[in-house]
């Protein structure tokens, strides 16, 4: 006899009337109660998903029936959400394939193509490539618009950084200009350096330590961010390390959540966040040999 599901089940259909993405949040939010009656963007609207599955015992089946009516970005944006959302959620959250319609690449499509060019979600080519010192001052300009002047580190920081593991560190590019940028080198487990500490050699790298990930406001909400992480764990997967660390501050840890992190707490860690202010948290991953 067929095991009955014990908690909530809801069926969410996509169609041509959903036409923003405010319309979108709202035809999830009114069929499966996320909580909240309105998004300030894709960020909050993500992290109140994410947290209304890891805390329930619920299964959603969403039908994308007709994604026309969507703008080009946020079809793409939710495509890549749900990809995400069945990855790590197969019980809860199961997709619907309606009217021929593909809902995305699945893992192992996207992982064949980080080394390609890719398309972002306005149509615009966004090209993926190792920093060079010689972008670290569109990197800062960068930096600027995308931490408060407490978080920002000058270019001898950045060059020493870089320096550590040049082959951790990504740019993104978008008709030619940099639109985000992730710094990341070999470190020393539980172990993060003070913010504008000028970083010298560990020897033997036990992490992949994610130091800085930032986008420029007029390019986020294009799953950049993601693209520049994936390039970071495939490299970091190539040279042996199977586990990753960074700090999320600025109220990143949902974004960083959703890839695969988890919070980490001890005295020793809290001591060494004192540098990246009050509201920052530490989080590991330790699969990346899983993919």
């Amino acid at each position: 006899m067929a095991h009955e599901f014990e908690g909530e089940h809801y069926r969410i259909c996509i169609d041509a009337h959903v036409t923003s993405k405010d319309a979108l949040f709202s035809r999830v939010t009114d069929t499966a109660y996320l909580g909240y009656s309105s998004f300030t963007g894709w960020d909050a609207f993500m992290d109140m998903f994410h947290s209304r599955l890891s805390n329930s015992v619920i299964r959603i089946e969403i039908e994308n029936r007709d994604l026309c009516g969507l703008p080009e970005r946020d079809r793409s944006t939710w495509v890549e959400f749900l990809d995400e959302l069945k990855d790590e959620f197969p019980d809860k959250i199961r997709l619907v394939q309606s009217n021929g319609y593909r809902m995305g690449a699945s893992s192992s499509e996207r992982s064949a193509g980080r080394d390609r060019s890719v398309t972002g979600g306005d149509g615009a080519q966004m090209q993926i490539a190792p920093m060079e010192p010689g972008d670290i001052p569109e990197a800062l300009a960068i930096q600027s618009q995308a931490y408060p002047a407490s978080l920002q580190e000058d270019a001898p920081v950045f060059a020493a950084r870089l320096a550590l593991s040049p082959s951790f560190c990504f740019t993104a590019r978008r008709a030619g200009a940099m639109a985000g940028y992730l710094i990341a080198h070999g470190w020393e487990r539980a172990n993060p350096p003070a913010i504008g500490t000028l970083a010298g050699s560990v020897g033997a790298s036990e992490v992949l330590y994610i130091h800085d990930l930032a986008v420029a406001p007029d390019a986020r909400g294009l799953r950049m961010g993601v693209q520049l992480v994936a390039r970071a764990f495939d490299a970091a997967r190539a040279s042996g390390l199977c586990e990753a660390e960074l700090v999320a501050v600025e109220d990143a840890h949902g974004f960083w959540h959703r890839l695969g992190f988890r919070e980490g707490h001890s005295a020793a860690i809290a001591a060494k966040l004192a540098s990246y202010g009050a509201d920052a948290r530490w989080m590991r991953r330790d699969d990346l040999a899983a993919g």
